[in-house]
């Protein structure tokens, strides 16, 4: 379990302090991303960076603005490729067929929420962003919401993962991937059930 922790302290803290912020910074924007980490729910870095801000090797401050930007920027390409992704029909036909109307009519009414919690369910994620871009919602709402969760879930996150850090110490990254890993497969699971019925 403590090889876990060892080797991504080793790979984090062996490089220059920039080049960790910005590795941190891509991780959180990659996350964010349509498709990528499809099957782990949102602030799964967070979490993990915040384990290593409990023995102070990253400060908490510094990391909260590295995941909730990056987060906010992988959100905002996700709303800006919706509307490309219109130029295809199978995209483009659920987005616009009249069966779904009653479902984007839910969508619109409740974004805020959407946008805020959707970060942390697996499969869902970035998809309220690409719908949000090819449903044109309004750009400045989606914006203060994204803004909104993504602090949100990079405060949640971080001090979240600091907890874990002190109460697991070098086991805490091991705990925090195998919650994650059973959540994914939990939501999967419940989404192959779905299907079925």
């Amino acid at each position: 379990m403590e090889q876990l922790h060892t080797f991504i302290s080793d790979t984090l803290f062996s490089i220059s302090p920039i080049l960790r912020y910005i590795s941190i910074f891509l991780l959180a924007y990659i996350e964010g991303l349509p498709v990528i980490t499809i099957f782990f729910p949102g602030a799964m870095i967070a979490i993990i960076i915040g384990s290593f801000t409990s023995s102070g090797q990253i400060s908490p401050f510094i990391a909260i603005h590295l995941i909730a930007i990056g987060s906010f920027l992988g959100d905002i390409t996700s709303l800006y490729l919706g509307p490309k992704l219109l130029k295809f029909k199978w995209f483009k036909k659920f987005v616009e067929k009249e069966d779904y109307k009653k479902y984007w009519v839910f969508f619109e009414k409740h974004i805020a929420w959407i946008i805020i919690f959707g970060k942390l369910i697996p499969f869902v994620k970035s998809a309220p962003s690409l719908f949000a871009g090819a449903r044109n919602i309004s750009r400045v709402k989606y914006f203060m919401y994204a803004l909104f969760g993504s602090y949100l879930w990079a405060i949640i996150g971080i001090y979240g993962g600091n907890l874990l850090g002190r109460i697991f110490g070098k086991s805490a990254i091991f705990v925090i991937l195998t919650v994650f890993i059973i959540l994914g497969i939990g939501a999967y699971i419940v989404k192959q059930h779905k299907r079925i019925k």
